[in-house]
């Protein structure tokens, strides 16, 4: 048996679609003694993205252009990664599977067909851990020699070959054994599809955990996740009130809202936003700056009670001086006077009109320049424009 460890870098990956201009790899018998070693070095053709440029090329980017084109390479590679008496192994291997799945689909070459091992979660299942661990911080935890130049792909190959061989005689096992102990690295390609035990353990966890949240009555639609965060931050720092100032209790304070209830209510979350500014209260996500936080209980799909981080900063705030009134979220509907419902049937305002916004942390300044919105020779504030739009 031979073991094979590559890796590859790619000069872009523009459109989803990545560019390979190297392919370094190492092969070694059942005992790890090196046979072969080599990058292939593959002219992209295609631009060099200014970040590969910068911090991932190992050779001038000339040497690339002046290389062959990943076909002529094809069949070389090909005869290595599909050999059924080598076992493929890399550090997070199944982005390289891509890398060489979206070349062949670019030169319409046929995919290859192998099985492959990851390195990094053969490395966690042996430690016991859940991290995903860097190249380098497993050479660093192990006492071995890491890559001479990080991202020049022989070299990483190299330096996953010393971790592999290094794990192997700690557990006293063949690489084979160790596969078979550990299958969470275990993966393949065939027809340009890639799967892997990681993968569909994720999968069948977020299938759990969706029919989960659709028994507890919450919309997937609703999570906080994705463009929900650039819609709700652009919103923050440009909510203005929609009608006149309702006084009381939070008037002229701030309110932090646990983050058990926001991860699953995006919209409601919009919506208390707009209710407490119009009461003259300002929403943070700084809990431990707030003059209120609202505590929120939640048990996840095992039912163990989820930890709030913000209300542990919190209370790490108030040991130190701080003086943050902690209430339910029952407590906050009431002085605000209104019913839970009410958050989730008022609609959503028109995203669109806070577009000009800066950056995603412009929120954090104590002191904002509220955005205007010009046309023609007058000036109109996001409050006039979103006065009505989002009323009860």
């Amino acid at each position: 048996m031979k073991y094979l460890f590559f890796d590859i870098e790619c000069a872009n990956c523009y459109g989803g679609k990545c560019k390979i201009c190297e392919f370094g790899y190492v092969l070694t018998d059942d005992s790890f003694s090196i046979k072969e070693k080599e990058v292939i070095v593959i002219n992209p053709a295609a631009p060099f993205e200014n970040y590969v440029i910068k911090n991932m090329l190992a050779y001038p980017e000339g040497v690339y252009r002046s290389s062959k084109k990943f076909p002529a390479f094809y069949n070389k590679i090909g005869a290595y990664v599909t050999d059924p008496d080598t076992i493929v192994i890399g550090h997070t291997i199944d982005a390289d599977a891509k890398y060489i799945n979206d070349d062949c689909e670019r030169y319409n070459l046929p995919f290859f067909k192998y099985d492959f091992h990851d390195i990094k979660f053969i490395y966690s299942s042996y430690l016991g851990i859940e991290d995903e661990v860097g190249l380098e911080k497993m050479c660093d935890y192990l006492q071995i020699q890491g890559p001479k130049h990080a991202h020049r792909s022989v070299d990483d190959a190299l330096a996953t070959m010393a971790v592999t061989k290094e794990i192997s005689k700690r557990a006293g096992l063949s690489l084979s054994e160790l596969i078979e102990k550990y299958p969470r690295g275990n993966g393949k390609t065939e027809n340009g599809i890639i799967t892997t035990v990681v993968k569909e353990e994720r999968a069948a966890q977020k299938a759990r955990e969706e029919e989960f949240l659709l028994s507890k009555g919450i919309s997937l639609d609703n999570v906080f996740e994705g463009e929900h965060y650039r819609d709700f931050f652009k919103f923050l720092d440009g909510v203005q009130r929609t009608e006149k100032l309702t006084k009381c209790e939070f008037t002229g304070k701030t309110l932090s809202v646990s983050n058990n209830y926001q991860k699953y209510h995006f919209k409601e979350m919009i919506n208390l936003v707009q209710i407490l500014n119009n009461h003259g209260c300002t929403f943070r996500q700084k809990a431990s700056e707030c003059s209120y936080f609202v505590k929120y209980d939640f048990s996840d799909i095992d039912g163990n009670l989820l930890e709030c981080s913000r209300l542990k900063q919190v209370l790490e705030a108030n040991e130190k001086g701080a003086d943050i009134k902690i209430i339910t979220f029952s407590d906050m509907l009431e002085v605000l006077g209104i019913e839970e419902k009410e958050l989730s049937e008022t609609p959503l305002p028109d995203f669109s009109l806070y577009d000009t916004r800066k950056s995603i942390n412009t929120y954090k300044k104590e002191e904002q320049n509220k955005t205007e919105y010009k046309s023609g020779k007058s000036e109109t504030n996001l409050g006039s424009l979103l006065a009505g739009k989002i009323k009860n």
